[in-house]
């Protein structure tokens, strides 16, 4: 069996890797970690983040650990329900800045795509007339007059942007 460290799982988690990549390197890292020091500084902060969780005192648990003298210590057990969800919340929270980034080009002008944009896009269509037009803003902050159609379609384009971070 190749040895697997935590460091293995954490880089796959960044990684974005499947939740069954993630599982089989967790548990082949949890049957080595009885051979092997713990990597207390990189596994610190998901194990602060399971014990606010789940109401555990981590200093008065760890208060006897010597940094400067590490010796192995015993398998802190992180629950693949728990590691889902801090994927999860990874997933989103990167899905969410892609999504706040989207930018629509269409006839030679840059639209912002962003939700909030594909919102005011909607309400514009919903209360114009087919030949009227307002004032946009882009997003290099030019003020350009557009019409509904023109909205309509690049509204559509923002949404088939964020589909497509949906569900990559």
């Amino acid at each position: 069996m190749s040895s697997v460290t935590f460091n293995d799982v954490l880089l796959a988690i960044e990684l974005g890797k499947d939740i069954q990549d993630i599982q089989t390197l967790l548990q082949k890292a949890t049957e080595v970690q009885s051979d092997r020091l713990c990597e207390w500084n990189k596994l610190r902060n998901i194990a602060e983040e399971y014990a606010i969780e789940h109401n555990i005192d981590v200093n008065k648990h760890l208060s006897n650990f010597d940094i400067s003298n590490p010796k192995p210590v015993p398998t802190i057990a992180v629950s693949f329900d728990y590691l889902s969800g801090a994927m999860r919340n990874r997933s989103k929270e990167n899905r969410s800045h892609e999504v706040a980034r989207i930018v629509v080009d269409y006839n030679n002008m840059r639209f912002d795509g962003d939700e909030t944009s594909q919102n005011r896009m909607a309400r514009a269509c919903l209360f114009m007339s087919d030949t009227e037009q307002v004032d946009w803003i882009l997003a290099d902050n030019t003020v350009v007059k557009v019409d509904k159609a023109t909205l309509m379609h690049v509204g559509r384009l923002a949404g088939q942007k964020q589909a497509a971070l949906w569900i990559k």
